[in-house]
């Protein structure tokens, strides 16, 4: 799993900075580090839907999930072979 950032934008807000960019997936997920971001903490972060597929970030995890409405594992899974690319927007300090 890896994640590749770029296009990094900062603005400070209040005492936090946002960073806003771009982020490509490979093997369907990675870890998104405050170093990755030029920042020391993460206090948010969110990735915006991107082809076809919903990003779900926890704990520094984030992970391209889809929908195949399969009761036996749920609504949405872990698509381990996409490469979507999206932006996202994190803010920290």
């Amino acid at each position: 799993m890896a994640l590749t950032f770029s296009n990094l934008q900062y603005e400070y807000v209040s005492d936090r900075i946002r960073v806003r960019g771009t982020i490509v997936m490979t093997a369907g997920g990675g870890t998104v580090t405050a170093a990755d971001l030029g920042l020391s903490i993460v206090d948010e972060f969110r990735a915006d839907p991107a082809e076809g597929y919903v990003m779900q970030y926890s704990s520094g995890s984030l992970l391209a999930m889809y929908g195949n409405y399969d009761a036996a594992d749920g609504p949405l899974i872990n698509d381990t072979s996409g490469t979507p690319t999206m932006t996202f927007e994190a803010l920290g300090v």
